[in-house]
């Protein structure tokens, strides 16, 4: 893959390059799935009882373990006013679930729950507020971790917001 310290020396090597049609079609398709993976409002996937979603990372305000799996606490689409929110059990656990999240603001609170960092109204302490009103606890063995990950993307965010 082209790197920016190829283009400073030549940078029309991988523009006259002659390929063949395989090699392109798996190099667009890489380029693809990359973009879509970087892409602000990532998709994912759940398969719950049958039924299948489409969800919004955005949308997700918290997950929270189950004895069999895990369920989604997720904000619908609704007036300003009043917002709705729902719950998607899915079969996977919290631990499949927070290598797919972590990059995305995503991140242990508690070891029974993966809160998300743009649904935080508040945290006091111990105790963290949601956009769905429900207050959650920090557990002490994930206490470090959360407050050094919320500060990381708290400053990301006040610096993505001053820039504007």
């Amino acid at each position: 893959m082209p790197e920016p310290r190829h283009f400073e020396v030549q940078p029309y090597r991988y523009l006259l390059k002659k390929i063949d049609m395989d090699k392109m079609q798996k190099d667009v398709s890489d380029l693809l799935l990359e973009m879509k993976k970087r892409r602000k409002n990532r998709i994912i996937e759940v398969v719950s009882d049958g039924k299948a979603y489409r969800l919004n990372l955005k949308d997700i305000v918290y997950i929270s373990r189950l004895k069999r799996g895990s369920v989604l606490i997720v904000e619908q689409a609704s007036n300003e006013n009043e917002k709705k929110y729902e719950e998607i059990k899915s079969n996977e656990k919290l631990e499949d679930w927070y290598p797919q999240l972590s990059n995305d603001g995503f991140e242990f609170a508690h070891t029974s729950y993966i809160v998300n960092m743009q649904k935080i109204v508040s945290i006091v302490k111990e105790d963290i507020l949601m956009s769905n009103k429900q207050l959650l606890r920090i557990s002490r063995t994930c206490k470090q971790k959360f407050h050094e990950r919320f500060s990381y993307y708290f400053s990301k965010k006040y610096r993505r917001d001053t820039e504007k």
